[in-house]
């Protein structure tokens, strides 16, 4: 059972490490690692306030940063560790995640149009894509996907 809790910052140098597994493939192909990672420092950029962990029995599989500001919510750059993928518990987290934060009734989401399985998963999930951005420095393009909870 998947269990997610704030970050703290005892867990942030294995869940680096978890990105960077994670990540990796999309770094080989795309040569860019998220916003929230400096791989140059080794550290993430994002505050860890706005982290999650996500554990099974008490072991760190993964993590994602969160932004919830009034009735509006973000997940972004959700990871889970390489060895633990394809199983469900990305769509486990994103759900507990939704939980975190009853007063939450919008959640927004970021996907690299690149990746079928992420979308899939935001739209078994009743998100719907809304809008196509595209990064001005790397022409790379993602999808805009919106979740209303009512």
């Amino acid at each position: 059972m998947l269990i997610v809790r704030k970050m703290q910052k005892s867990d942030v140098d294995r869940l680096y490490a978890i990105a960077l597994a994670a990540f990796k493939p999309a770094y080989d192909e795309y040569g860019l690692y998220p916003a929230i990672m400096n791989v140059h420092r080794q550290k993430f950029v994002a505050p860890l306030f706005l982290g999650v962990t996500f554990l099974i029995r008490g072991k760190i599989v993964g993590g994602a940063f969160v932004v919830a500001y009034g009735k509006t919510g973000e997940i972004g750059s959700i990871f889970i560790d390489p060895d633990r993928q394809k199983k469900g518990l990305g769509k486990e987290a994103m759900l507990l995640i939704e939980t975190m934060y009853p007063k939450v009734n919008k959640w927004e989401v970021e996907v690299p149009s690149e990746n079928l399985v992420l979308q899939s998963l935001c739209e078994s999930l009743g998100y719907i894509k809304t809008q196509t951005k595209v990064d001005s420095k790397s022409g790379l393009s993602s999808y805009k996907y919106i979740k209303s909870v009512w």
